[in-house]
């Protein structure tokens, strides 16, 4: 496996004649490091999220349970649209905040300086009742509360088409026609 990640990595190291070409490879060469990885620590990364799972205290670096611990971090969780809905739907809402701090802060290094901080904070605050600015809903400046989330997502797209019409250095109608499907009901008006 470790043959295979080095040579997907260095095909994709090398310079491509367009941008498609070049993200397959980073992509090839992702999915061969994430095997690779899987292999490696599946077992340690499942043991530490289980007893963040199942800890008493939230802070808790690593696991006292072992093997009771690996298999709570393997246990699936609950679903999103359920949580409101479950009786103890902020307990389960608690947990998953805390597994998914605890692994931002093992996963640190592969991301930019203070990201896994800032957001393992933000989880742990909401965990005591507080929310940061890192999960507040972004607004612009001037429009209804209700009207932002609409208006931010469509600023979101266009912004997104023009980025990606200039760096393929094509009109909005190509890039509309190539990352749209039924589903976006997008149209160059909209």
């Amino acid at each position: 496996m470790r043959g295979a990640f080095l040579a997907a990595y260095e095909r994709a190291n090398v310079p491509h004649n367009t941008p498609d070409t070049h993200a397959e490879t980073r992509e090839a060469a992702y999915q061969t490091y994430a095997q690779l990885t899987g292999m490696l620590g599946a077992d340690l990364i499942a043991e530490r999220l289980g007893a963040a799972r199942i800890a008493r205290r939230p802070f808790e670096p690593g696991s006292a349970w072992g093997a009771e611990a690996e298999a709570a971090g393997r246990e699936p969780v609950a679903p999103l649209s359920t949580l409101g809905k479950l009786p103890d739907g902020g307990l389960h809402a608690c947990t998953q905040r805390r597994m998914l701090a605890r692994f931002l802060l093992d996963h640190s290094d592969d991301l930019p300086p203070e990201l896994a901080r800032n957001a393992a904070t933000t989880l742990f605050k909401l965990n005591l009742g507080e929310v940061s600015a890192l999960v507040k809903p972004y607004s612009v400046q001037g429009l209804k509360k209700k009207s932002g989330r609409k208006i931010t997502g469509q600023l979101f797209i266009a912004v997104r088409l023009y980025y990606h019409a200039g760096y393929r250095d094509c009109s909005i109608d190509d890039v509309l026609q190539a990352e749209t499907d039924s589903r976006d009901k997008l149209s160059r008006d909209a």
